[in-house]
């Protein structure tokens, strides 16, 4: 991320605004040099996010074939009690799932019936325009790429959620025609459809890495998953409300820099020009961070692969204020400090960050509720 705002703020905005690739006011997401950067931080995402997807993929379908060949080589008595027995026991941690009702015909009950509850969700505020087997084709292909994104944070702990929604936006793209009305619009419900998949799925993943770790029953976790996803679905939506109601969404303190990846994003996928030069610029990038990725797949484990930059974090130092990644990196040098020279355990730092973030959150929305009742400023 620190590498993304020095490139970003301090050597391609300058040069695109100097050259008049970007004529309009710095801060301009259209015309401005920092609208320019954008193409440049979407090229880094998804040459990051389709070479890391792609030796995902592989994996996968490595992993699928040994484990086809091992099967045809059981008994077959064996491998019907291997199938049917429902406790299954994690051969690491001991935990074991006590209830038959999670099991393969269950699972897919519970795909079925989110699958026919998200096409009305969609429908219901996009239906003037979005096309019922858009949304379908949506959830098809995010289905493939939320396993893939669930297999890199079991494996990494890097959640691709943003390359796999453009991924899908690059999809739908090809599908969509440019000339349908709204093809825009369509294209960044699709991806939106695909980032939900995901995020929620990483996060999923990661709350089982922890309950793995801490000797949780993955059962309880899981109906916990459910009651919290409902919860915080109506929860977030209200607090969306709420802002966008006390606050003119976006303005100077609310920039949602996320927004314009995807528009561009989205103009990307249908076959709106570029601005000038970002052409060039994005090749370029694209192949050096294709390359990284190549590069940290190589060396796997190694101590080097943490000095390989990445795409996503590297893109969101660039589209992001300097601001935001300056205090991040503070952040990791104060870590850094803590544990490598003090000596000291992360378990209090990680404590006290949990309480830094609960406090600004807690505050902010302190801050909300007095906006929206018109309490006068000190």
């Amino acid at each position: 991320m620190l590498a993304g705002t020095v490139v970003g703020w301090g050597i391609l905005s300058p040069l695109a605004k100097a050259r008049g690739w970007a004529p309009g006011p710095v801060g301009d997401w259209v015309t401005g040099s920092r609208g320019w950067t954008i193409w440049i931080c979407l090229a880094a995402m998804l040459a990051d996010a389709l070479v890391d997807l792609g030796w995902f993929a592989v994996q996968t379908l490595r992993s699928s074939w040994r484990e086809y060949r091992h099967g045809q080589s059981m008994d077959s008595g064996e491998r019907l009690r291997h199938e049917h027995d429902p406790r299954e026991v994690d051969s690491i941690s001991g935990i074991q799932s006590d209830n038959p009702l999670l099991t393969r015909f269950w699972l897919a009950i519970g795909l079925l019936l989110s699958i026919a509850i998200a096409i009305p969700a969609v429908a219901l505020p996009f239906g003037r325009f979005m096309p019922t087997y858009v949304t379908v084709f949506a959830i098809i292909i995010s289905l493939p790429l939320c396993i893939m994104g669930v297999k890199a944070v079991g494996t990494t702990d890097h959640n691709p959620a943003s390359g796999i929604a453009k991924i899908c936006q690059l999809i739908v793209g090809r599908v969509i025609p440019r000339s349908k009305p709204h093809a825009k619009l369509i294209n960044l419900v699709a991806g939106g459809i695909a980032e939900a998949g995901a995020v929620q799925s990483g996060f999923m993943m990661q709350n089982f890495k922890t309950g793995l770790l801490s000797g949780s029953s993955p059962d309880t976790q899981f109906f916990g998953q459910l009651i919290g996803s409902f919860i915080g679905a109506i929860l977030a939506s209200a607090l969306y409300r709420l802002y966008s109601t006390v606050y003119n969404i976006p303005n100077d303190t609310f920039q949602v820099p996320s927004g314009y990846v995807w528009r561009a994003g989205a103009a990307l996928s249908v076959g709106e020009g570029l601005p000038e030069k970002t052409p060039v610029f994005g090749i370029v990038v694209a192949l050096l961070f294709g390359s990284f990725a190549a590069m940290r797949i190589a060396l796997g484990k190694s101590k080097w692969s943490a000095f390989i930059p990445m795409g996503i974090p590297f893109s969101v130092g660039m589209y992001n204020a300097p601001s935001f990644t300056l205090v991040r990196a503070m952040g990791g040098l104060a870590q850094w400090y803590w544990t490598s020279r003090m000596q000291r355990s992360e378990t209090s730092l990680m404590v006290f960050a949990c309480g830094l973030v609960l406090g600004e959150g807690l505050a902010s929305i302190i801050n909300l509720m007095l906006e929206a009742l018109s309490i006068p400023h000190i």
